[in-house]
């Protein structure tokens, strides 16, 4: 009588813990979640999902692997050479632009000053000076 009051109680206080009503009736073929997973399970083929089994790969199927990895460093190591190589082309025609610019600048500066100039002495002026540079030449 004491051993069936140990397991009746052990059994109420496990309905309280589940939050099943004392007294509640209970389909037989219910277990809590936790019981559930402790129960052993079937693996059918009916079953949707299975785990798959885990093959080990053979020897030729890991040296292509490792071929194919060391192909795959090459093609980056010399994809990066070629970045290098195009930044530094970049840089040189830069540098070329940026010269092309100062001359540019140079050239304009000297057209603003023979327009200038022409401006100063008018179009007389400059056929003057032309006539006297031919005559030096002419004397030369």
């Amino acid at each position: 009588m004491a051993l069936m009051l140990i397991v009746q109680s052990a059994v109420n206080s496990y309905i309280v813990r589940v939050g099943i009503a004392v007294g509640a009736s209970l389909m037989p073929s219910w277990a809590c979640p936790e019981c559930k997973l402790k129960e052993k399970r079937c693996n059918k083929d009916t079953t949707p999902v299975k785990p798959s089994a885990m093959t080990v790969a053979n020897s030729s199927e890991v040296s292509n692997l490792g071929e194919e990895l060391r192909s795959f460093q090459e093609e980056m190591r010399q994809t990066r050479e070629e970045f290098r190589a195009f930044r530094e082309e970049l840089r040189d025609i830069t540098t070329l632009v940026s010269k092309c610019d100062a001359r540019l600048d140079t050239l304009e500066n000297t057209v603003s000053t023979i327009l200038e100039s022409q401006e100063q002495y008018g179009s007389q002026g400059i056929k003057s000076e032309i006539l006297k540079l031919k005559s030096t030449v002419n004397q030369m």
